[in-house]
């Protein structure tokens, strides 16, 4: 949260997600982005499930991994969809 929203970005506030569930924290799954509004102040608030995802690679082996990564819809930029 900023006054009038000034520098604030989604990117900022998905990576304070990730930061608050802990070290190691790399991955947000089922994420939810709202845009949050007050008098003279703006920002955005992100929630979702924090993931290690260097230990589910760990238990899952590669090929496991990436089949958890499809079965889960996990976020690919070339794919992304906007909606309003």
């Amino acid at each position: 949260m900023m006054f009038l929203g000034l520098g604030t970005t989604i990117k900022s506030a998905m990576d304070n997600a990730l930061e608050l569930a802990g070290p190691g924290y790399d991955l947000l799954i089922d994420g939810v982005v709202y845009r949050q509004d007050y008098f003279f102040v703006a920002g955005f608030k992100v929630t979702g499930t924090a993931v290690m995802s260097r230990a589910l690679l760990a238990h899952l082996g590669e090929e496991g991994f990436q089949n958890w990564l499809a079965e889960n819809n996990v976020f690919k930029p070339e794919i992304a969809v906007v909606q309003n």
